[in-house]
This record gives C-alpha cells, sequence and structure tokens, in this order.
C-alpha cells in the first residue's frame, strides 16, 4: 500500500488512488498546460460530466489531490524550488500532481527533480504553471446532494476521582461533587450509543 493509498484509507475516503489518477491522467494537464488560454469552467464541467461525479466524488477528488499534495509539501519542507513565494510554491506542487502518478512518485523520492521544475522556465513542459488546481471542479460545480440527519447519541464517561475523607459515604458525596466531564488528569473510559437517527427536512443553516 502507497503512503498516498494510507492517508486515503484514514479518511474513509470511497475514492481509490487508481481512479484519482485515472482522472488525472484524463484531464492530461501536460498537455492542457501549455495550451495559451484554459477554459477553466468548461474543464470543470467536462471532469463532472465524463466521470460521473456527485458531490462525494468532487469533494473526495479535491481530498485526494490535497492529500498528495501535503505529501509533496512534507517532502519539501523550508525548501523554495519555485525561489518565490507561497503561491508558486503551491502551482508547483499542484503542477507535479496534474502531471500524473508517475511524475508524482518520481518527484517524490527525488527533491532535485522537484528542483529542476522549478527553476526551469515559467511556463515551458520541463517547467510549471498555475495551476491544475483550478481546473479539479468544486462541491459548488454540483448539486449538493448530502441528506440531513438527526443523531442522537448517548455518551457515558467513566472515571476515579481520588478523595480524602473521613466516611466512604462522605467521600461518595464529595466525588459527585468534583466529578466533571470534562478532560481531567484522571484516567477516562468513554462508551457511547446511538439512540436513535432520522432524516429530517434540511434548513437554510444546515453546512
Amino acid at each position: 500500500m502507497t503512503e498516498l493509498e494510507l492517508h486515503i484509507a484514514s479518511n474513509d475516503y470511497e475514492m481509490s488512488e487508481d481512479r484519482f489518477w485515472q482522472i488525472v491522467a484524463r484531464i492530461n494537464w501536460a498537455h492542457l498546460s501549455q495550451t495559451k488560454k484554459i477554459n477553466w469552467e468548461a474543464g470543470k464541467a467536462d471532469i463532472i460530466s465524463m466521470f460521473d461525479l456527485d458531490h462525494r466524488g468532487v469533494t473526495e477528488l479535491r481530498g485526494v489531490e490535497g492529500l498528495a499534495w501535503n505529501l509533496l509539501d512534507t517532502l519539501i519542507g523550508d525548501r523554495n524550488p519555485a525561489q518565490s513565494g507561497d503561491d508558486s510554491h503551491g502551482d508547483l506542487i499542484s503542477h507535479i500532481i496534474g502531471l500524473g502518478e508517475d511524475e508524482f512518485y518520481a518527484c517524490l523520492e527525488d527533491y532535485e527533480r522537484i528542483e529542476a521544475r522549478g527553476t526551469a522556465p515559467y511556463g515551458s513542459p520541463e517547467g510549471y504553471r498555475e495551476s491544475f488546481a483550478y481546473i479539479l471542479p468544486y462541491e459548488t460545480d454540483v448539486e449538493d446532494d448530502r441528506k440531513t440527519f438527526d443523531v442522537t447519541i448517548e455518551a457515558t464517561v467513566r472515571k476515579t476521582v481520588r478523595i480524602r475523607h473521613y466516611t466512604e459515604e462522605e467521600a461518595q458525596q464529595e466525588a459527585h461533587t468534583l466529578f466533571t466531564a470534562t478532560n481531567t488528569d484522571e484516567p477516562e473510559h468513554y462508551e457511547e450509543d446511538c439512540l436513535g437517527i432520522k432524516e429530517v427536512e434540511a434548513s437554510l443553516e444546515t453546512a
């Protein structure tokens, strides 16, 4: 399992790494980035239509791109391969991802490869261009088909409170007084049960 796959799994995404790279390959950023003027909106619409992406699909497509971005950013650290500001740094990383799986993993294994692309003439095939991330659709580009649910949770917090007192009864009373559900230094044990869930009509305030 690749490092990117591990991050995808930890986020419980349905989109696999293979599907992500399939979408990236179809976008063909290597060619598109050499186009004089890119129609970003038409490009996003084509991706949604071509891959039949719904709200979850768009969310996870951008999510996986973000995970891949973070892996390269971690490798780069405090170095500045784009030799410019934060925007150029982000554009360089996104460009590498846009070039596909092979280039991404080659750069992940070789920082000098990233630096060579960052110092090559801007917009050249050997360099990078602003910005692959712009061609990826946003959640607002598709219908939000999420449902709204009220979920009732019952939580039990169990912990031992150490009390100094004269009798068990008095110690118990003081423990009840001092007990708090907020986090303290005492070891805690939590139990949670879902008591019920029902779909409700979404309101304008629902995120």
